[in-house]
Order: C-alpha cells, then sequence, then structure tokens
C-alpha cells in the first residue's frame, strides 16, 4: 500500500516536469501539452481514491450528520428538520466506528443523534440520493458510493478549473499547460480538498455552479463580449443553485452585481433579473422554513441546538475578536490540511504543518505582490482594463469570502472561521498560486527560474503525499 500511495504524486511530478522543460517540437512534450487535462484528471482520481478508501468512517467533520440527512429522504421521503432524530443504524456504526457503545440509540448520544444538518439546503442531499441508493442496502457500501459521488465532483471541478485556467493566456503565453497543471495541483491534490470532497457532505458541490460561473463571467471579464439578459438570467441560475446547495454561498450575489457593475451594460435591468432568477429558485426553500422554524432560515435553531457542543469542545462560549486573532492562523493551515488531521487520531506532524505555512507564504504572497503590481501596470496603462478587471475580481472574491466568515463569526456567536469554508474562493486561491509560479519562471537568470518554478508547483504534491503517509496510520 506504501507503494500505491506515492504513484499519483510521483507521476504528476513528472508530468509537470516534463510539461515545462520539454517543447512541443518533443514527442512527450507535445502529447503532455495536447493531453494535460486528461492526464490530470486520471491522477486526481487515483489520487481520490487512496482518500476514499484510506479515510476512516465517520469522518469527525459532520459525515454522518450529512449521510444521515440524505438516509431520511431516501427512506421517509421528506427533509428531515432539526427536530428529527438520525436512525439508530447510523448512531450503531458512528458508536461502532468510535470505539463507543454501539447498542445505543440516536435519543442517547446528544448531538450526534440529531439531525443537525437540517439546517442545510437541501440541493445537494437530493441529487445525491441516486448515488446513495446505487450503494445497496448497507450502510457502509451507501458511504462508499457517496464518497465516490463526491470524487465525481471533484473531477468536475478540476475540469472546469482547468479550463478557466488555459483561457487566461494573457498571463501564461507559453508553456500554459505547466501552469494550469501547476494551479489544478492545489485544487485536486491537496489533502483538505480532496477530503471534503471524498467525506459526506455539502462542502464542494456549490463550487461546480460557482466554476460554471467564474468561466461565464470570464468571457466578459477578457473580451469586449456585452452582458445580455440572457447572460444576467444564467449567472442567476448558477448563483441560484450554489446558495441552495450552501447557503454560505450568498457572498456570490453581491460579487455577480458587481460584474454588472464593470462592464456598465445596462446595470440595473441585468441586476434585477439576477436577483429575481436567484429568489425564484430560493422561495420553496425560504417558505418551508418559515413554515417549520418561523424565519427566512434555521440558522438561529441550529445555533441554539449546535452552541453547547461547540463550546465544550472549544472551551469557549462567545467568539468575539480574540477568537478571530487566535484562529486565524489555523484557519490558513485547514485550507491544505483537513481538519481530521488535528484530532487525537491523527496528530498532523511538523512537516505537514510547516508545508501548509509555506503553501500560506507563497499564496497570499503572490496575491499581494500581483495586487502592487497590477496597481502599478494600471498606473502606467501597460495592462489592459479587460486583464486588471479579471485580477482585481479574484482578488475581490477571495477577501469578500474571508470577510464573510469573519462577519458571520462575529455577529452570528458562532466558530465558522475553517479553513473548508475558504474552499469556496480555492479557484482564485489556485489562480493566485499558478501566478507566483508564473513569476518566478520569468526571472532572467533561466537556468535558475524553471527550477525554481517546478520546486513551487511540487509543494502542494509534498502536502499531499505528507498527509496521505500518516493517513494510513490512523
Amino acid at each position: 500500500m506504501t507503494i500505491v500511495i506515492f504513484i499519483p504524486v510521483l507521476l504528476y511530478a513528472i508530468i509537470l516536469l516534463f510539461s515545462l522543460f520539454l517543447n512541443d517540437k518533443n514527442s512527450i512534450g507535445a502529447f503532455i501539452q495536447k493531453k494535460a487535462l486528461f492526464l490530470s484528471l486520471i491522477l486526481v482520481a487515483a489520487n481520490g481514491l487512496l482518500y476514499v478508501f484510506l479515510s476512516p468512517y465517520w469522518s469527525p467533520v459532520d459525515e454522518q450528520a450529512h449521510f444521515a440527512f440524505i438516509e431520511t429522504i431516501s427512506a421517509q421521503k421528506k427533509i428531515p428538520l432539526l427536530t428529527d432524530y438520525v436512525s439508530n443504524d447510523v448512531v450503531s456504526l458512528m458508536e461502532k466506528t468510535h470505539g463507543g457503545n454501539a447498542k445505543l440509540t440516536s435519543q442517547q448520544v446528544g448531538l450526534a443523534g440529531t439531525q443537525y444538518e437540517a439546517l442545510q439546503p437541501p440541493l445537494y442531499y437530493l441529487v445525491s440520493i441516486p448515488f446513495y441508493q446505487l450503494g445497496g442496502s448497507g450502510l457502509v457500501d451507501r458511504i462508499y458510493a457517496l464518497r465516490l459521488w463526491g470524487l465525481l465532483q471533484l473531477l468536475i471541478i478540476v475540469f472546469l478549473s482547468y479550463k478557466i485556467f488555459t483561457n487566461v493566456k494573457f498571463l501564461f503565453p507559453a508553456k500554459s499547460a505547466f501552469f494550469a497543471l501547476s494551479a489544478i495541483c492545489v485544487i485536486g491534490m491537496t489533502p483538505a480538498m480532496v477530503t471534503r470532497a471524498v467525506t459526506v457532505g455539502n462542502n464542494i458541490f456549490p463550487i461546480i455552479f460557482l466554476a460554471l460561473a467564474v468561466w461565464w463571467a470570464s468571457r466578459f471579464l477578457e473580451s469586449k463580449k456585452s452582458i445580455g439578459k440572457g447572460d444576467a438570467v444564467i449567472l442567476g441560475l448558477l448563483t441560484g443553485l450554489a446558495v441552495l446547495s450552501r447557503f454560505l454561498m450568498i457572498v456570490l450575489i453581491p460579487l455577480g452585481l458587481l460584474l454588472f457593475l464593470v462592464k456598465r451594460e445596462k446595470i440595473l435591468t441585468n441586476s434585477l433579473i439576477y436577483v429575481a432568477i436567484i429568489l425564484f429558485l430560493l422561495t420553496p426553500w425560504l417558505i418551508f422554513n418559515e413554515s417549520h422554524y418561523g424565519s427566512l432560515t434555521a440558522n438561529n435553531q441550529a445555533r441554539k441546538i449546535q452552541a453547547p457542543a461547540l463550546n465544550t469542545m472549544s472551551g469557549l462560549s462567545h467568539y468575539g475578536l480574540a477568537y478571530v486573532r487566535d484562529n486565524f492562523r489555523q484557519m490558513l493551515g485547514q485550507i491544505w490540511i483537513p481538519e481530521e488531521a488535528f484530532s487525537r487520531a491523527f496528530r498532523a506532524g511538523q512537516m505537514l504543518k510547516g508545508l501548509a505555512r509555506l503553501m500560506n507564504v507563497i499564496w497570499l504572497g503572490s496575491l499581494f505582490f500581483a495586487g502592487l503590481s497590477v496597481i502599478y501596470l494600471k498606473s502606467k496603462r501597460k495592462i489592459a482594463n479587460k486583464h486588471y478587471l479579471t485580477i482585481l475580481s479574484a482578488a475581490i472574491f477571495i477577501i469578500v469570502n474571508f470577510l464573510f466568515l469573519v462577519a458571520a463569526t462575529l455577529y452570528g456567536d458562532w466558530p465558522i472561521l475553517l479553513g473548508r469554508y475558504m474552499h469556496a474562493v480555492l479557484i482564485m486561491i489556485a489562480f493566485f498560486f499558478s501566478l507566483a509560479v508564473y513569476q518566478i519562471s520569468q526571472l532572467k537568470t533561466r537556468f535558475v527560474a524553471l527550477p525554481m518554478a517546478l520546486v513551487l508547483a511540487y509543494i502542494p504534491l509534498l502536502v499531499n503525499l505528507a498527509y496521505l503517509i500518516q493517513l494510513r496510520n490512523v
């Protein structure tokens, strides 16, 4: 098994090496440039399968609660409520897995026996029903069927991300496959993203719609193409479906409105259409919440149910600025290393934590450097306005998402300053990581620049390998 762990990482490293140093005139180089997307999908899938079968069930990050949501819809043909309990079968397997009493019922295990994820919008769970049923009658088989569905979601995101990155040719004019592949490393080969993909939950499903929206929006930012009413409808549909998959994706709405503003075309008309489509999609769910909880969302009710357990785990009763300050570094680390790695059973090693810190230094540094460079080039009129808007939009998306998490933590008094909630902007983070790799590769001393760029591109693979080695020993 140890040798198998190395194979996807090693092959991806070789592809990165060849895509950087071999040109199109070389047969191997030409093949990799042409088949880069296919090769990356195969290796991301192989790597993801290792996570599917090595990651213990249930993940401590709410996997059993998300699974129970799907099980309830399938068995009872209804959306669960916060006041409902999960099935005794789920509790029995959960207790057995974690060394507890497998004979306990859902009403005897506290929060873990409740449908505490019933506050979530229902789209992911409804779409997951066919995959749940493909798992047959066994509970464990159904878990793995849903995990494979999560891996498929990751592959869709990788596909869309590759298309986005290869379209940004003004940043990566030469050897674009290498820079796109280095960005795909960040999305498809880092432990936190892969873990969230292959454990049951609605963590990455909305990113599919986000990626489609980003791809669609980039067509306008990177050209003089006008935004019509049909485009506003499509962006509204994609945004609405994202929010209907995970409520935190409401951060997309102001960014969609910003797109209409910067294009300066039929701003009011397009904005009204965009918002109307989103409200149309969300209305049934909002009515459901109003009828059952007396409010448009169940967040307040969920907070009351979850607060005792969360406060016990954190040792806090209030989540203010001190909490944000103390957890900021850990949140950044969790973008790359999943929360499971910080559990008692795992205990992430110093090497793994060090690599995660290095990843943060690179992408935060590239974000800062890119910002300064764009401002300078814009002042000197050395960068086209459309390119300026693309880079600025990516940076704004990252910042707005982070500020939203901080605001929700402070004003909602709820500890959601977690790295997994930054995965919504991982495509943008990967963009800036790849930009850092590109900037290094363009240094005048080429015999130093290209190896340095390659080393940077290898860091996500090293994080992945270090985590897999430790995961095997859990």
